[in-house]
């Protein structure tokens, strides 16, 4: 009786272990996601190379835990680790706005806790049979977590369920690391055997945040709502924590190759499919690439392991992590001299290389001493996740369906939103919806609309402003499918055209997007677009779009002035009128830090049997643009 009962608390003991290291990750996300916008911005405002080196350093912190936890005992090293993960993310929802040295310190302070909870655990021996799966597990519980509102992470919402919510996931996380540090039959002392191979962690979670656990890629890519892609994406985890499980019962140095060799291939063609296929591609690469990073967290045969080893590990982790995302994100202004599909071949590739590594050494013998491991209970948390969450989202969606409305006047906002980050780096989506909500409008113009984009903190700002302003879209990529202009609409409306305008080398790739809206018994063509400054081309392309019809409005970021005449004087050709200048001083600014006294790079151009009744420049500063709000009335 004695043993069964030693099994079933050493099963308990594992089981805490695992939860403790899902929650922890899910603190862990959240912490480090809100250091990038933070990059952005200083990049913009100085020096990408400097920020970027800074971040890398900052991903280099896991090596400060080293002198630490190389003097003190194991249970000493997980509470340790579990409580700096805790501390840090506490410390980005405290204060309003995020400060720069909180956006840093944070993430620095939590990869550090996560080397000394990594040193902590690897005393238990049965580590590398739950580790895989605890983290599939910690990946469906963040987007579990994140899905109310839209992906949008509760480190930038300012208000009591934010802060009552982080609170509760910190209290869950601090009990179960208290819990698995009691973990009966193991020493203090780390054992003598080769541990896994962690940097295989880095690029597995990079194809995490930019790919696979990203309802706005998935979304963008397969031309999916947001409910669907939930589905997607955690339908994905309890695929993949199967896999997890298969691979590690029987192992194989053969079959390993081919796993590593489809995981590198599918990571190049991550971005290619569209529709149906890239959801198959998606659901592929996640079960693959978790199948081989399961076989890289298995423990081998001794004798080479220890404390400086896992925190090496750990370290390289976090720096391959961050190298891949950032030269990810700048290809997009800066093009790299390999082609961008690369990138995430290579993380695939490292994941793969590190399954083979592992599938070549033998594997360690299992103890009898070893606790069973309940991967059937992790297993069944994670398909509970992709069968309840989606459902609570469908229950609680708004109604989101066109209505008619009877004219002559329609209410159209028009702003760039920058994925509705600040000056300060912070994501403020509640007051960017508040704002363009402001004056009800009838037909909302966006762009730089982020759909998971890292420097964005990988917010569906789409998702979140559908659901809040209860309207459907039609969105058009630009730099690349998770980035692009937007128009939401609650009056019924028709496509009719979208694609990319010729490209300026060295530049972001532009787009635009044309749609026809009802107002009344009239129709009017509204045309949104995000221009590169001083490219007479891409004007000429928006103009052959238009065609010359009437009612007609064009509008977006165009990133000119006033006084550039040639750009200027395209628009004015062809007939169309500044609604700026046809309401008054045509040198209002429409950027929220105004570096000239006549800086509006964004406009509206209308059609002159359009009048305009209200216009209107909006003061939120949650972007580097303002919104502009005008009424425009039809045949007056």
């Amino acid at each position: 009786m004695s043993g069964r009962q030693d099994a079933t608390t050493a099963r308990r003991a594992t089981l805490v272990a695992a939860l403790a290291v899902a929650v922890l990750y899910v603190l862990l996300a959240q912490t480090v996601r809100v250091l990038f916008p933070r990059v952005l911005v200083l990049g913009e405002d100085g020096s990408y190379l400097i920020v970027g080196l800074l971040t890398v350093l900052i991903f280099a912190s896991p090596l400060l835990a080293l002198p630490f936890v190389a003097t003190i005992p194991r249970r000493t090293a997980i509470l340790a680790g579990g409580v700096s993960v805790v501390i840090a993310r506490l410390s980005v929802q405290l204060v309003h706005p995020i400060p720069g040295w909180t956006a840093f310190a944070g993430p620095a302070l939590a990869l550090a806790g996560v080397a000394a909870l990594a040193t902590g655990l690897s005393a238990s021996r049965a580590e590398g049979r739950w580790l895989t799966p605890a983290v599939v597990f910690g990946l469906a519980l963040d987007t579990a977590i994140r899905a109310p509102s839209r992906t949008w992470d509760l480190a930038w919402q300012n208000g009591g369920a934010a802060f009552v919510s982080t609170v509760v996931l910190a209290g869950i996380a601090l009990g179960a690391v208290w819990a698995a540090t009691g973990r009966p039959g193991r020493n203090d002392v780390p054992p003598a055997s080769r541990g896994p191979i962690l940097f295989a962690l880095g690029p597995y979670l990079m194809l995490q945040l930019v790919f696979l656990q990203n309802p706005g890629y998935v979304g963008s890519q397969a031309e999916l709502g947001f409910v669907a892609s939930i589905v997607v994406v955690l339908v994905a985890d309890a695929l993949a924590v199967a896999a997890a499980v298969l691979v590690m019962r029987r192992p194989r140095l053969a079959s390993t190759l081919v796993l590593a060799a489809l995981a590198c291939a599918l990571g190049w063609l991550v971005t290619s499919a569209s529709g149906a296929g890239s959801v198959a591609q998606a659901v592929a690469l996640q079960v693959v690439v978790t199948a081989c990073l399961a076989l890289a967290l298995t423990a081998g045969e001794p004798p080479d392991t220890g404390v400086r080893r896992t925190v090496l590990g750990v370290t390289a982790a976090a720096l391959i992590f961050a190298i891949l995302v950032l030269v990810w994100m700048i290809d997009i202004d800066s093009p790299l001299p390999f082609p961008r599909e690369a990138v995430p071949a290579t993380a695939a590739g490292l994941v793969g290389a590190a399954a083979i590594a592992r599938a070549r050494r033998p594997r360690r013998t299992i103890d009898e001493d070893d606790p069973p491991v309940p991967l059937v209970a992790i297993g069944t948390a994670t398909l509970a996740l992709a069968l309840v969450v989606p459902g609570l989202l469908w229950l609680t969606a708004a109604d989101s369906v066109p209505r008619p409305i009877p004219g002559p006047e329609v209410v159209i906002v028009s702003y760039n939103i920058r994925g509705a980050i600040d000056a300060h780096g912070m994501q403020r989506l509640d007051d960017v919806a508040r704002e363009i909500a402001a004056n009800d409008p009838d037909v909302v113009i966006l762009q730089e609309v982020a759909r998971g984009w890292p420097v964005f903190g990988t917010a569906d700002t789409l998702a979140y402003l559908q659901a809040s302003l209860e309207m459907p879209y039609r969105f058009q990529p630009a730099a690349d499918r998770q980035f692009g202009n937007a128009i939401l609409s609650r009056i019924p409306f028709d496509p009719i055209g979208a694609g990319m305008l010729p490209e300026v080398p060295g530049a972001q790739r532009r787009s635009y997007l044309a749609v026809r809206v009802h107002v009344g018994h009239q129709a009017i063509v509204v045309i949104d677009t995000h221009l590169h400054g001083g490219s007479l081309e891409q004007i000429d392309a928006v103009l052959d779009v238009w065609g010359g019809v009437a009612p007609a409005v064009i509008a977006g970021d165009m990133n000119m002035r006033p006084d550039d005449e040639a750009s200027v004087a395209r628009f004015r050709e062809r007939g169309l009128v500044d609604a700026e200048e046809a309401t008054g001083d045509p040198c209002r600014t429409t950027s929220s830090g105004p570096t000239s006294p006549c800086d509006r790079p964004d406009w509206i151009w209308v059609t002159p049997d359009l009048e305009i009744p209200m216009f209107r420049i909006g003061s939120l500063d949650a972007s580097d643009h303002l919104p502009i709000h005008v009424t425009l009335a039809v045949g007056g």
